[in-house]
C-alpha cells in the first residue's frame, strides 16, 4: 500500500495560492475569515487554512473557474 504525501493532497502548492485563497475569503466573507482565523496572508499548510478550504473551496474553485 502507498500513501501519498501530505504536500499531494493540499489544495494549494504555494504560498501564493494560498494567499489567493485567503484575500478572497476575506473580501468574500470577512465574518467567515475572522471567525475562522484566517488573515490576508500567511501559511498555506497549516490547519486553519485548510479548514476554511474544506467549508469553501468548492465556492472558490467555482469562481475561478468562472473569472477565467
Amino acid at each position: 500500500m502507498s500513501f501519498e504525501s501530505i504536500e499531494n493532497q493540499l489544495p494549494f502548492k504555494t504560498e501564493e495560492e494560498g494567499n489567493l485563497f485567503r484575500k478572497w475569503l476575506n473580501k468574500n466573507k470577512p465574518l467567515k475569515a475572522k471567525q475562522l482565523d484566517i488573515d490576508m496572508e500567511g501559511s498555506f499548510d497549516n490547519g486553519f487554512i485548510l479548514d476554511a478550504y474544506n467549508l469553501y473551496g468548492l465556492e472558490y474553485e467555482n469562481k475561478i473557474k468562472k473569472d477565467e
